[in-house]
């Protein structure tokens, strides 16, 4: 995991808003508002079974080393904001990415096989 602070020496990325996701259209929204600048404050490396918490106002991303399964569960109160902010090195503008179709029972079903076949592992 990496963290970040807005800071004017830092990278200067794209800023976006992200909406969320509306069921009925089975679709994000994720719109560019201007460009910030941002410099890493943190690196530190998850081990297997850690736990955190972190306030919604904490820039951060998650890196996966690619060598491994990582599954991260997410628990989320009520929404304190309309809105979350995205930032990115470029434009995101991929119609496709922004379209996450329901899991049928079906794929659901065989992610969480798979998940507990790791697990056991």
């Amino acid at each position: 995991m990496e963290t970040f602070t807005e800071k004017d020496s830092g990278e200067l990325m794209y800023r976006h808003e992200y909406l969320p996701r509306d069921d009925a259209l089975e679709k994000y929204d994720l719109r560019i508002v201007g460009r910030s600048r941002l410099a890493s404050d943190l690196m530190f490396k998850l081990t297997p079974g850690s736990t955190y918490s972190m306030s919604p106002d904490l820039l951060h991303r998650i890196l996966w080393g690619g060598d491994m399964v990582s599954i991260t569960m997410f628990v989320r109160w009520e929404s304190i904001r309309p809105s979350a902010v995205v930032f990115s090195e470029s434009e995101i503008e991929d119609e496709q990415m922004l379209s996450v179709p329901s899991f049928t029972q079906d794929q659901l079903r065989s992610k969480l096989e798979h998940i507990l076949r790791e697990l056991a592992s």
